[in-house]
């Protein structure tokens, strides 16, 4: 029986023994050497989030439309036929672009004819035409690329109330072809008083016909559509 007891006793003490190795804690060093291994790993993980932030973060690019208002010398928005740089009613001297396309029912294409006179009647525009002469003429464009008219003679002449405008383009050498897109740059145009829309008709060769509209806005429209022009977000 004692033998037993004695027994029981030393393991007993074993378990003891056993059981204090276990509650011990991890040395100081052990502990220094975790805390570095997790700063190392927590400092590696906002590393990364913060450089994927910053790519995430770049500039998309821009579509933007050719018709937009940009610094590049397009500030004429749609593809309107006569179109103002300034829509604002009653604004004076403002640059304006008449911009069409030779169709294939025109005469000037068909016959091979120069294209030598051009006018444009806006109904009730008043005498928006008035001020305008030969030396607002800018440019002569056929296609997107510019003509030398260095060598020819733009006459204009503002008829009917000033509300009609004849270009006379003598020497200038055109012959139309189907599809070719015209443009005319010049100013010197006054804005009629009242907002609205107006018609619009241009001819060509006093012949060939071409209509369309000229809105005019009243100042707060016009001043809010330039600060917000339209742009497409591609990634």
């Amino acid at each position: 029986m004692r033998y037993n007891v004695s027994c029981i006793q030393d393991l007993t003490e074993l378990v003891d023994e056993n059981l204090r190795q276990f509650r011990r804690a991890v040395s100081p060093v052990i502990g220094v050497v975790l805390m570095v291994v997790i700063v190392v790993v927590l400092a590696g993980t906002v590393a990364g989030f913060v450089l994927s932030f910053d790519d995430r973060l770049e500039e998309p690019d821009l579509d933007v439309d050719e018709n937009t208002p940009d610094s590049a010398g397009n500030p004429w928005g749609e593809d309107e036929l006569l179109a103002p740089e300034d829509a604002t009613a009653g604004a004076e001297g403002v640059r304006y672009r008449l911009l069409f396309e030779v169709k294939s029912e025109d005469s000037v294409s068909e016959d091979s004819e120069e294209l030598s006179n051009i006018d444009v009647v806006v109904t009730d525009g008043g005498d928006m035409f008035t001020n305008v002469a030969a030396g607002d003429f800018e440019r002569l464009e056929i296609n997107g690329e510019e003509q030398d008219v260095s060598e020819s003679e733009i006459t204009w002449d503002s008829d009917s109330g000033g509300a009609e405008l004849n270009i006379e383009m003598d020497g200038v050498v055109y012959d139309p072809t189907e599809g070719d897109e015209v443009t005319l740059i010049f100013s010197g145009v006054d804005n009629p008083d009242d907002p609205g829309n107006y018609d619009v008709d241009v001819e060509l060769n006093g012949d060939d016909r071409k209509e369309g509209d000229l809105e005019i806005v009243d100042d707060v429209k016009s001043i809010l559509a330039r600060q917000r022009p339209t742009l497409s977000f591609t990634r």
